[in-house]
């Protein structure tokens, strides 16, 4: 039988979620309920990560194969719903710029990769699917294109992605695998 996980980019959406509706519509138990998820998250599903500090974990098991190692997904680094979490929470600050610094890392050849390894030494082809970027990584250009033009972070991001936005426009169609090194 399989174990019981959370997944992190569902709670995440979901805390940002309740935060913003209980803003919009006046509903301050839905915020409060959205804080709450928000501060069970960073105790329950993110780690102490050297270089990084403070990291959201795919999800609360699983994702620290040996000591001193971790599994990163950029996928679930969803920098809009991450930076609003930041702004309604305190405790998701340090998330908003560990995100911000594994996904630029993750994308140093302009090409998301599905995982990330992390160890003292930094970010690292993940032990299971190397450096495979598929479609399992396109929320990446997602979020990227989801930034809000103002957003302090969004042309280094774009920029960063650039290979991909040129190559999905010479193609007619983003790759459907690609190694990311």
């Amino acid at each position: 039988a399989a174990a019981l996980n959370a997944a992190s980019d569902a709670d995440v959406w979901l805390a940002y979620s309740l935060i913003e509706a209980g803003t919009r519509w006046q509903r301050p138990e839905w915020a409060a309920l959205g804080r709450l998820l928000a501060q069970r998250i960073v105790r329950e599903e993110s780690a102490e990560l050297p270089g990084l500090g403070r990291t959201l974990l795919p999800g609360p098991q699983g994702f620290t194969p040996q000591p001193g190692h971790w599994r990163l997904n950029p996928s679930y680094l969803a920098w809009p719903v991450i930076d609003g979490l930041a702004a309604a929470e305190p405790s998701w600050r340090p998330l908003a710029a560990s995100s911000r610094t594994a996904l630029l890392a993750s994308v140093k050849t302009g090409y998301a990769p599905d995982w990330l390894g992390w160890s003292r030494a930094g970010p690292a082809p993940d032990p299971q699917h190397g450096d495979l970027g598929s479609y399992d990584a396109i929320r990446v250009y997602l979020w990227a294109g989801m930034l809000h033009p103002a957003s302090p972070h969004r042309q280094t991001l774009l920029k960063q992605l650039a290979p991909m936005a040129q190559r999905t426009a010479a193609d007619g169609a983003p790759p459907e695998k690609i190694r990311t090194a």
